[in-house]
């Protein structure tokens, strides 16, 4: 039994169906493979990262214009950590279109080499 086709048409609807396929289950898969390799304190260590900057960000704490970037760019970082696992931190952060979920793995990709937090408000 030959399983791939002799004929032209016949390899390129199956390399579409291969491709469509990639596309449309590769986050998952991605996300499987991902939370596989992060432990439950690791993902606890992120949550609190993540609320305290969102409680620092909350508050009357005076920040100057270059730190309050400093702490959304880090909380945009650590909002694609969790994406890229598959994991929500907060309501109506579930999920996503596919389109969504292939970005934000491009962006977690884009900024991995610089996932080092950066200090805020003279830290």
């Amino acid at each position: 039994m030959k399983i791939i086709p002799q004929s032209a048409s016949a390899r390129c609807l199956l390399l579409i169906a291969l491709l469509a396929a990639i596309v449309v289950t590769g986050p998952s898969i991605i996300h499987l493979i991902y939370r596989s390799g992060t432990s439950l304190s690791l993902n606890q260590l992120q949550t609190e990262k993540y609320y305290y900057l969102t409680s620092i960000e909350n508050s009357n704490a005076p920040l100057s214009r270059e730190a309050r970037a400093r702490l959304e760019a880090e909380k945009m970082r650590l909002l694609h950590w969790f994406h890229v696992r598959g994991w929500s931190i907060g309501e109506g952060d579930e999920g996503g279109s596919l389109f969504r979920r292939w970005r934000e793995l491009y962006l977690y990709w884009k900024d991995a080499h610089d996932m080092e937090p950066y200090p805020i408000a003279g830290e």
